[in-house]
């Protein structure tokens, strides 16, 4: 089966729909003529002059958010922008009437504001591949000869039945194996490469998927993740529809291979991340997974007031030295982000680094402090949060057994922890035009105006191909 590298989908995806680089283009134009009319518009009147250039501001701010942002962050951007045109379009209206005859200057750029937002939003959307197309066997056959699904009927609240993944499948030639309370993922999977597999693919949660995806590298196999699970961070990341989860069997039959990182800590596969301390502790409530932000908050007092074992984690921080005492540590499979809108999200799942986040904290009011910045999309704004990224990392404990949250699951590990990036050694096969990383999701990831510029004149964009 050929290969293909991961590459920006900046060239496929215009190339598709060209109207997008006139639509950046003059998204780009209609900003800055809207702009000018405002000014124009209010220049003799200095109260009205702030008002509309804030409002229009923020119009524009968000407006752009809410194109490269997903989920909650989108919501909250759309309803800001919404707002925003709301006082420019009243403005005009308290002005105009103050001045009783029409003066165009005003109206013509509250509508190039609305309209500069709309072309960019057309401009940067890269939409995921849909149609009867993904399952359209190629030339050469299918994707895989012999490919099997490991399923969890229980994860998700049961999405493997309610989604019909088990039916599709089968229609598509893949066999399913279905786990039973108490199964192994790993040994299923081991078992199905015994059978003859020549590909595994998991639908479950976020927990359950280095199981298999280890197998499939120990036995240089393409791996195929079903996003069956409650959050299906990973798959998000990938760039598949988590509304659809059957749809990402497609790879099994028209597939496109990425080779993408993984990550370990002491041996220990992981795809999304490892979490040490606070969060640790934490994730060992029952509670924790229906309210996790409100019981890491309940843990806080406790957990400062006592110090002990949760505060013990000793790592080197750049440019600060040696922590002894970090609160907090995570350390994810390729960088989270942190700007408002990627939160959360990786640009790119292929750039062979860990990404590192410590947090030192002397009183309850500091770890309550991040975590309510934290839940605001600006933890880094404290002082005590240190982010960084690297290709390996050990973290040290006086304790014998530490626990961590892996991939949102409690495990206990011995330190020191060893936590190592492996690059570019997981074969993912994800349906063909798959946008993988948010970096290719979302053509503004990296700040909405150069995303236009690069969508309108193909500047500063990776290299582009299969």
């Amino acid at each position: 089966m050929e290969t293909h590298d991961p590459v920006r989908y900046v060239d496929r995806r215009v190339g598709e729909r060209p109207l997008q680089r006139t639509a950046a283009l003059v998204s780009l134009l209609l900003a800055a003529f809207a702009l000018v009319e405002l000014v124009w518009f209010a220049v003799d009147n200095a109260r009205y002059l702030v008002i509309v250039l804030a409002a229009a501001a923020v119009v524009l701010v968000a407006g752009f958010s809410a194109l490269t942002s997903t989920g909650p962050s989108r919501m909250l951007a759309a309803s800001v922008t919404v707002a925003g045109m709301l006082v420019v379009v009243g403005s005009v209206v308290v002005r105009l009437s103050s001045l009783g005859h029409v003066r165009w200057t005003g109206v013509l750029g509250a509508v190039a504001l609305l309209s500069s937002v709309l072309c960019g939003r057309y401009a940067l959307r890269v939409p995921p591949p849909r149609g009867a197309g993904v399952w359209d066997v190629p030339p050469g056959g299918p994707s895989t000869r012999r490919p099997v699904l490991i399923a969890n009927p229980l994860s998700g609240g049961g999405k493997v039945g309610s989604a019909g993944i088990e039916e599709v499948a089968r229609r598509h030639g893949i066999r399913v194996v279905l786990m039973a309370p108490g199964d192994d993922p790993a040994e299923l999977a081991r078992r199905a490469v015994r059978e003859g597999a020549d590909a595994l693919g998991i639908a479950g949660g976020d927990g359950s998927l280095a199981a298999v995806a280890q197998v499939a590298v120990d036995h240089d196999l393409p791996f195929v993740v079903v996003p069956a699970g409650t959050r299906n961070h990973y798959a998000a990341d990938l760039g598949l529809d988590r509304n659809d989860p059957a749809r990402a069997l497609a790879a099994f039959v028209r597939g496109e291979e990425h080779r993408l990182d993984y990550a370990t800590v002491n041996g220990r596969m992981f795809l999304n991340n490892v979490s040490l301390g606070a969060y640790a502790a934490a994730v060992e409530q029952p509670e924790y997974r229906d309210a996790k932000l409100e019981t890491t908050l309940r843990l806080l007092p406790e957990l400062v007031a006592k110090g002990g074992p949760c505060f013990d984690l000793g790592v080197e921080v750049p440019g600060q030295g040696r922590w002894d005492s970090a609160a907090l540590i995570q350390v994810s499979n390729g960088v989270y982000e942190m700007a408002v809108g990627a939160f959360g999200r990786r640009m790119s799942l292929d750039a062979g680094e860990l990404g590192v986040v410590a947090v030192d904290v002397n009183h309850a009011g500091d770890l309550a402090a991040i975590t309510v910045l934290a839940a605001a999309r600006h933890p880094e704004r404290h002082a005590g949060v240190w982010p960084w990224s690297t290709g390996h990392l050990t973290v040290t404990s006086g304790q014998e057994r530490l626990s961590a949250g892996v991939d949102g699951e409690h495990v206990v590990l011995e330190p020191p922890l060893e936590l190592v990036s492996v690059p570019r050694a997981l074969r993912v096969l994800v349906p063909e035009g798959t946008p993988v990383g948010l970096a290719n999701q979302h053509l503004g990831a990296n700040g909405t105006v150069s995303g236009l510029l690069e969508v309108a004149f193909n500047v500063g964009g990776g290299p582009s191909g299969d």
